[in-house]
């Protein structure tokens, strides 16, 4: 999958993934201390829909909870203000030393066509409001999902020890 670059913003074409109804989980509403209004299995991920922006970024789970439930990850979404969508990934299995992604393409291969679907486009603006926060632009395609985003260089520093 070679990324592409228009301008300041580096597309991916990415497999598009369906979510489909989960049955309740009260495990996974206690881990994330706020019930959602819908959730969904995609796969590799757990969706969770709230009803609002506010209440996805407001959430503050309980990252122990979700580790035990033994997913992958964690996705919170909701129709946005001045986005399509906004959404937040928690992922405390990946072993990272952070348990919330800040900006995540892969999930939004779950979340682009859930919201095509439900606001009748396939180009959406979404937003991650993770505390780096990222816009990305999506294209939801029959089998795919293009993914555009801005992008900055990040250089560290190695230090090799004698």
């Amino acid at each position: 999958m070679p990324v592409r670059k228009r301008g300041d913003v580096f597309y991916l074409e990415l497999p598009r993934w369906d979510a489909v109804p989960l049955v309740p989980w009260p495990d996974l509403t206690s881990a994330l201390k706020l019930t959602p209004v819908e959730l969904l299995d995609a796969g590799r991920d757990v969706i969770a829909v709230y009803g609002s922006e506010e209440e996805v970024r407001s959430l503050e789970p309980d990252m122990a909870q979700l580790l035990a439930l033994g997913h992958r990850g964690f996705i919170a979404t909701a129709r946005g203000h001045q986005h399509d969508c906004v959404s937040r990934f928690f992922c405390p299995s990946f072993g990272l030393g952070v348990d919330e992604d800040p900006a995540t393409g892969s999930a939004h291969c779950a979340i682009a066509p859930l919201w095509a679907q439900r606001l009748g486009k396939s180009v959406l603006r979404a937003y991650q409001a993770s505390g780096a926060g990222g816009e990305l632009m999506c294209e939801v395609r029959d089998h795919s999902v293009v993914i555009g985003a801005s992008a900055a260089l990040q250089a560290r520093r190695l230090v090799s020890v004698p």
